[in-house]
């Protein structure tokens, strides 16, 4: 059995830096590895398990 879906669990420290700024290398990194694995037919969903700080998204 091949499967297709794939659930990533994604917390604040994959996104960030030490100091706790936003890590623009980590995400691009991790969209493009989602990126290649849509592209290739899977599933993707992706769950936040922490909270950035609002000055990180805006």
């Amino acid at each position: 059995m091949k499967y297709k879906r794939i659930v990533f669990k994604v917390g604040t420290s994959s996104l960030t830096n030490e100091d706790g700024s936003l890590s623009r290398s980590k995400v691009k990194a991790i969209t493009q590895q989602l990126a290649m694995l849509h592209e290739a037919g899977h599933e993707l969903i992706l769950v936040s398990s922490g909270q950035l700080p609002l000055d990180l998204v805006l």
